[in-house]
């Protein structure tokens, strides 16, 4: 930048600066100004505007400010700034300008905030400018998606019932609807953008069922019906320590069985069971047996919730000492 004389800014200069702002840059801008050979005063009331955008700069990255309350100080930032370059404040640097120029530049400005406003809108509706404003009169601004959950064994095996909720991916936001007592989640809203899009769907309950596609995407149309096949992760193997009841030692060679499939402890005590595709329940019947000891079961063991199972057996009474 060449040197300023009595702090005043060329024609060269302010297009500069006006440039990176309503291109988005006002870091860069701000930096520019400081660069310029400009008194202390308006060192001083450059360095406080820039505070104040470092300031929001934090705020956004800590999550603490909707996208309303970002564009508003946003832009009050901005509209400082102009004003402070436009000669408004008495001691701030000025243009040695012709006054239609700077009213012109005020409007691609504000300009360039209003269409900054518009993209965020946008991204978050999931419609473009031209659908913001394409619309005709009478069309609906949004739509209707019915999801069915369902289990392995066919579309009709509701199996979450009025349980958990449905997490519809739209962009970086996720829509949630709850499962009602026909096994379905209806999404009454879906912005008009989102329509013969492809996004993702979960399921989000308190145990860990999972789609059995995590990775697909499903096509959204009105009135669409869309099928989401789910199913109960954690199933397929249950593990833990078999003991004495009197001595609390580990046993060794004890059968453990589930529908007979079956696995022995080893020398700790210690099993693990895998358990086939075809007889993985939410709660199974386990059985434990080793010669010279009473064999047990228990009947309602939660699989699903994969926790070390600790048994213990009781010796028949002709081993007893």
């Amino acid at each position: 930048m060449p040197t300023l004389s009595q702090t005043k800014m060329t024609e060269i200069e302010k297009n500069t600066i006006l440039k990176l702002i309503s291109g988005g840059r006002t870091a860069e801008a701000l930096d520019e100004i400081l660069s310029m050979n400009i008194s202390w005063k308006n060192k001083i009331i450059v360095s406080q505007i820039k505070a104040s955008f470092k300031n929001l700069q934090m705020d956004k990255l800590k999550g603490v400010l909707s996208f309303e309350q970002e564009t508003t100080e946003r832009n009050r930032i901005n509209d400082r700034l102009l004003r402070f370059l436009d000669g408004d404040d008495p001691d701030s640097l000025g243009f040695e300008t012709r006054p239609s120029g700077r009213n012109w530049w005020k409007y691609v400005v504000g300009l360039g905030v209003i269409i900054g406003i518009l993209g965020g809108m946008a991204e978050f509706t999931g419609c473009n400018l031209k659908g913001l404003f394409g619309r005709s009169a009478g069309e609906a601004d949004t739509f209707t998606v019915t999801v069915f959950v369902h289990g392995k064994n066919g579309r009709d095996v509701r199996i979450l019932k009025n349980q958990g909720q449905v997490m519809l991916g739209l962009r970086t936001n996720e829509m949630p609807c709850s499962i009602n007592e026909k096994g379905e989640a209806t999404f009454k809203e879906i912005p008009m953008g989102f329509k013969g899009q492809k996004v993702p769907i979960r399921i989000d309950h308190p145990q860990p069922y999972r789609a059995t596609h995590p990775d697909s995407l499903y096509l959204l149309e009105p009135n669409a019906a869309i099928y989401l096949e789910v199913a109960l992760e954690g199933t397929n193997r249950i593990f833990g320590e078999v003991m004495d009841f009197e001595t609390e030692k580990p046993l060794d060679s004890v059968r453990v069985s589930v529908e007979n499939v079956a696995t022995y402890t080893d020398q700790f005590g210690w099993f693990e069971l895998d358990i086939p595709e075809n007889k993985q329940r939410k709660f199974q019947r386990v059985d434990f047996y080793k010669k010279g000891y009473k064999k047990e079961k228990s009947d309602s063991i939660a699989v699903h919730i994969q926790q070390e199972i600790q048994f213990s057996l009781h010796k028949e009474k002709s081993y007893l000492k």
